[in-house]
């Protein structure tokens, strides 16, 4: 009885048949396409974190400004920095930068590239020198205010203790001699020559005498 091969015996048969439909067939190399899908797929990918940075770098702006309108004006009830006047201005460099400083913080931005992370860096810095300029130079305009007038008020005080003991001399010359301190001391604040402090403890003393 005849027997049938088997399968290794017919693989490895020198004429055994060819299976049909891979004759001539031949093997595409599909790694430069897949290559080229995938750096497209990158690059899509980068600009899509790019988008969404871009927005969210707008929001933050939108923020930063929002801050920066609350410290530094306020509204009615709640006056910011720059409307505080005299001596109520008096620290406010200080604790509005200490405020500035805790309520950015608090933001925490989340970007998706480092490039926008270094963005948010650059405004926030900026945008605190800015703040840092205006109340340094609010606070010490404010300053030279307070001390004119906590100056003029100060001799007021001694001009009318003065008055009100018109009769005794000696209280008199004392008022005189606190008044003279107080004007001795703005000239030492202020740097004014000593002829000009001169005039005026010498106006103030004959002033009171009247």
């Amino acid at each position: 009885m005849p027997q049938i091969p088997s399968y290794e015996e017919q693989i490895r048969a020198p004429n055994a048949p060819r299976t049909a439909g891979w004759e001539g067939a031949r093997v595409v190399d599909t790694s430069g396409s897949l290559s080229r899908f995938a750096e497209t797929l990158g690059e899509t990918a980068t600009r899509e974190f790019r988008r969404r940075d871009d927005l969210a770098l707008m929001e933050y702006e939108q923020q930063l400004a929002q801050l920066d309108q609350q410290l530094m004006l306020g509204d009615q009830d709640n006056p910011g920095a720059l409307r505080k006047m005299g001596t109520d201005a008096f620290g406010v460099s200080k604790s509005t930068l200490a405020d500035w400083d805790s309520r950015v913080n608090a933001l925490a931005p989340r970007f998706l590239t480092p490039e926008a992370d270094l963005v948010a860096k650059q405004k926030r810095t900026v945008r605190r020198q800015d703040a840092q300029r205006r109340l340094s130079e609010h606070e010490y305009g404010q300053g030279l205010i307070a001390d004119e007038q906590v100056t003029k008020s100060s001799l007021l005080v001694a001009q009318n203790e003065a008055i009100q003991n018109a009769t005794d001399s000696q209280m008199v010359k004392a008022s005189i001699a606190r008044a003279s301190g107080i004007i001795a001391a703005q000239g030492k604040r202020y740097g004014k020559p000593a002829e000009l402090v001169a005039a005026e403890l010498a106006q103030n003393e004959s002033a009171t005498w009247k």
